[in-house]
């Protein structure tokens, strides 16, 4: 967790404009955004159809990775996806978490984002 969180807060507020905003965008807005409407799916059905699609492109993403050579496929495959669903899930907390300053340890040293 603590890594994920440097990596998250490395982008979220990086000094660099086009790394921020790529982020923000794509993980932050997409990915997290679309899990936290999801609650809004008793309300309409389609709304949950936004949180499918991010994960479908995560998975999609992740699948790529298991055509490359030297990977033992039938055991890739076969954790796909649960590893996509978990992901979703565990990156939107992460992302949040870095989004809300938490402090993380990084080679000894308490750090806040």
């Amino acid at each position: 967790m603590e890594q994920h969180t440097r990596w998250n807060a490395g982008g979220l507020f990086s000094t660099d404009p086009v790394t921020r905003i790529s982020f923000i965008v794509v993980v932050l807005i997409y990915l997290v955004g679309s899990l936290l409407v999801l609650p809004l799916g008793a309300l309409d059905a389609r709304v949950p159809l936004l949180s499918l699609t991010s994960f479908l492109s995560i998975g999609l993403l992740a699948a790529v990775g298991g055509f490359y050579d030297g990977k033992r496929k039938g055991r890739y495959f076969a954790v796909l996806l649960p590893f996509v669903i978990f992901f979703g899930f565990f990156y939107s907390f992460i992302t949040l978490r870095a989004l809300a300053r938490r402090p993380f340890e990084w080679k000894g040293t308490a750090l806040r984002p």
